[in-house]
């Protein structure tokens, strides 16, 4: 069932990913790593809860979709392997 409902929404949660600012991202990915948010990040933090992509639950934020999640860290991994891929050719 959960593969069904990714299948369903990936294409949707891909351009909502993509088309967010990169801060925004930034943001809810030290959010979706559980890393402590400094004052500009706690801002973008509350924007982003207002737009729907963060819910507040026992005072700390989370992602508001365990797949949204995933899709995201996903991404972030993706682009980090082909730094350090590039690193290591240069």
């Amino acid at each position: 069932m959960r593969e069904n409902f990714f299948e369903e929404v990936e294409e949707h949660f891909e351009y909502m990913w993509y088309h967010l600012e990169e801060n925004e991202q930034t943001c809810l990915a030290a959010i979706a790593e559980s890393r402590d948010l400094d004052r500009k990040l706690n801002f973008l933090a509350r924007k982003l809860a207002r737009r729907g992509f963060l819910i507040k639950d026992d005072g700390t934020y989370k992602i508001f979709s365990e797949c949204f999640r995933n899709l995201m860290l996903s991404d972030i991994m993706q682009r980090i392997i082909m730094v350090l891929h590039y690193a290591v050719d240069k």
